[in-house]
């Protein structure tokens, strides 16, 4: 459930690529605390609701909730957007991850990251578990505080790389000022472009 994912080994290229690479993930590493193994925790509780139901939304916007969400994880990367399009909505995405993908294995094998609204990981060598189990487990996901409540917000964006969250609320689609639409995945399974979350978060909660 990657908006986009790069699996590029951190030895291809040659040594000037693989020194640039490793400048890049010590200066990330300098600013951010190191990712420590967490949960187990569960895959993410779903419930198709039987009629879209319209949330609260700035004006010009509405927004429809498809499903209930909650999901407790890991987050492994955290991006701030200001900027796009999307950011009067969704100010964070929040690249989080549960099952398999917190254990030891992965945390010290696998690096992830975000960028332009794309969640992102590489591994050198083998990975420690299938590729499709990391697709499976992770999910690069656009956070939308409801809006209208300003302690929400704040509690939203001090989540860091490393915090252990349960966040409640709903998956959506929304449509904004024209024509522009916003359509949230609805399933674990998918890659690539459309395939993240747009999560309506009502309730935040860290975990220890």
């Amino acid at each position: 459930m990657f908006h986009g994912i790069d699996r590029d080994l951190l030895v291809r290229g040659g040594i000037g690529v693989g020194l640039l690479l490793g400048l890049m993930l010590l200066s990330a590493m300098l600013r951010e605390p190191p990712l420590r193994p967490a949960g187990p925790f569960p895959p993410p509780r779903q419930i198709a609701l039987s009629e879209p139901e319209e949330l609260y939304a700035p004006e010009g916007h509405t927004i429809l909730a498809t499903d209930r969400y909650e999901v407790e994880a890991l987050v492994l990367s955290r991006r701030r957007y200001r900027f796009d399009t999307e950011a009067a909505l969704a100010p964070v995405d929040l690249l989080l991850g549960w099952g398999p993908v917190t254990s030891p294995e992965v945390i010290e094998a696998v690096r992830f990251s975000q960028s332009d609204r794309w969640g992102n990981y590489r591994y050198s060598d083998e990975p420690p578990i299938a590729p499709r189990e990391i697709d499976r487990n992770a999910s690069n996901t656009h956070i939308i505080p409801a809006p209208g409540d300003g302690s929400l917000r704040r509690q939203v964006l001090r989540l860091r790389r490393g915090d252990s969250v349960r966040l409640y609320g709903y998956l959506v689609r929304i449509e904004g000022p024209g024509g522009w639409t916003w359509k949230s995945s609805r399933t674990r399974d998918d890659v690539g472009n459309g395939a993240c979350e747009v999560f309506y978060v009502t309730e935040v909660e860290r975990l220890p």
